[in-house]
């Protein structure tokens, strides 16, 4: 397991507000992601730290 000092940035909003957004658009979700680069760090899906690529 990655030590959360070490996961790539991503929101900062709250995760519930991210896993809601995330399931309501996730195309949209991710497109809005890309100003965190290509990798970055979001908790939508349960309670972990999700990586993507």
């Amino acid at each position: 397991m990655i030590s959360k000092s070490r996961l790539p940035n991503g929101s900062s909003a709250p995760r519930w507000q991210q896993k809601i957004q995330y399931a309501r658009n996730s195309l949209a979700y991710m497109d809005a992601a890309k100003r965190y680069g290509d990798i970055f760090n979001a908790p939508v899906i349960g309670d972990r730290d999700v990586v993507f690529i």
